[in-house]
């Protein structure tokens, strides 16, 4: 009969055995996972940058939908003060089919566009003001056919506004799994413009679960448990909201965040909104109010006096920039938007819009020449 001690040691080594053997399941089974439904890199450098990128990007691919036949893009950029206590925020560009890298360059990102270019490769700089000082930021790709994002099959590439959502969903659950150092931090989901209407939906996904045909949405996940003695880890099929519920345990959904959503109630705004930053004078704003009754968009037609203030305001807004009072109206900056806006902005079914041979750029001083810039580079 073996001794104590060594009935001791016996015991110690097959703890041993045993916590090195569910280790290395676990790492074997994170590799399938993540090849199956995730690749990511880290960017160093960027063309235009001089040097090293003194931030974290990362860029990558999900795949989502009921097959993983649709490829989701992003770009990650790790908050720059401390990415395990700062925010972490899910960014969407309106449109819809607007890149997510509208929002790395040209809005809330680390990057700007200097304004000088003369015909060759666009200079990248620091965005002195970025979000990113204080908060990890994920810029979609979203929907499919937009940017980088692409879809496996003919059918896999029709969208619409509620596909849109349940992708994103799926989007994130697999994210996070893949990224489980954020799963503790504040969670935020914003966006602008046409996103209005897929942020709100998309808030509620995240909040009760996601079901689509009536059927929980199957994500392959992995939950690891790390106790005092010992490692245990589960694999296999989880609907993504089980996945959100073990998030949900450390996860802080704090809310959203809209930019001027296109909506009736930003369009009743516009006029208090233009009387509140001196736009419009006393008088006429009072008119404004006595015959409109807080409605400026969809006016009753025999409210003739309503309609004649209404006309003489926006004719004293004509000239601003709705978007940045203090900057100058630019015309739009995509190339010949009119022979777009009736079909479809799709590479694969309308590739000549996309290549003009006379590309014009806004003047100088506007903050849309640098998207016509990124659209002839």
């Amino acid at each position: 009969m073996a001794k104590p001690d060594a009935m001791a040691r016996l015991r110690s080594f097959f703890s041993h055995i045993s916590l090195r053997f569910h280790m290395l399941v676990f790492l074997l089974l994170l590799q399938v996972c993540s090849q199956h439904a995730v690749s990511r890199s880290m960017v160093k450098f960027l063309p235009g940058f001089r040097g090293p990128l003194p931030f974290e990007l990362e860029t990558g691919y999900v795949a989502v939908g009921d097959s993983e036949e649709v490829e989701l893009f992003y770009y990650f950029v790790k908050s720059e003060r401390s990415p395990k206590e700062d925010p972490l925020l899910l960014w969407l560009i309106g449109g819809p089919g607007c890149s997510g890298w509208t929002g790395v360059a040209f809005e809330i990102g680390p990057l700007n566009l200097i304004e000088e270019y003369n015909g060759t490769l666009p200079e990248l700089v620091l965005n002195p003001h970025s979000w990113t000082k204080e908060s990890s930021i994920i810029f979609m790709d979203s929907p499919v056919g937009t940017g980088f994002s692409y879809a496996r099959t003919p059918a896999a590439s029709q969208s619409s506004d509620l596909k849109q959502v349940h992708q994103l969903h799926q989007f994130l659950v697999k994210w996070l799994i893949e990224h489980p150092e954020f799963v503790s931090n504040a969670f935020y989901v914003g966006g602008h413009s046409y996103t209005d209407i897929s942020v709100p939906i998309l808030v509620q996904q995240i909040s009760s679960g996601m079901r689509i045909n009536d059927k929980p949405v199957k994500v392959w996940s992995m939950i690891m448990f790390v106790t005092d003695s010992s490692l245990f880890v589960l694999f296999g099929a989880f609907s993504s909201s089980l996945a959100l519920q073990e998030m949900k345990k450390t996860a802080c959904f704090q809310g959203c965040i809209l930019g001027n959503p296109d909506q009736r109630t930003d369009g009743n705004s516009v006029i208090p909104c233009a009387y509140g930053l001196g736009l419009v004078s006393d008088e006429l704003y009072e008119s404004l109010r006595r015959t409109c009754k807080g409605e400026y968009v969809i006016i009753n037609r025999r409210n003739s006096d309503c309609w004649k203030y209404v006309q003489a305001s926006y004719e004293c807004l004509s000239g601003i920039n709705f978007a940045h009072v203090l900057e100058p109206s630019c015309a739009f900056a995509s190339p010949k938007p009119q022979a777009t806006f009736d079909q479809r902005r799709s590479l694969y079914q309308n590739p000549k819009v996309f290549l003009d041979p006379d590309p014009s750029l806004p003047p100088f001083g506007c903050r849309k020449k640098n998207i016509g810039v990124s659209l002839v580079a």
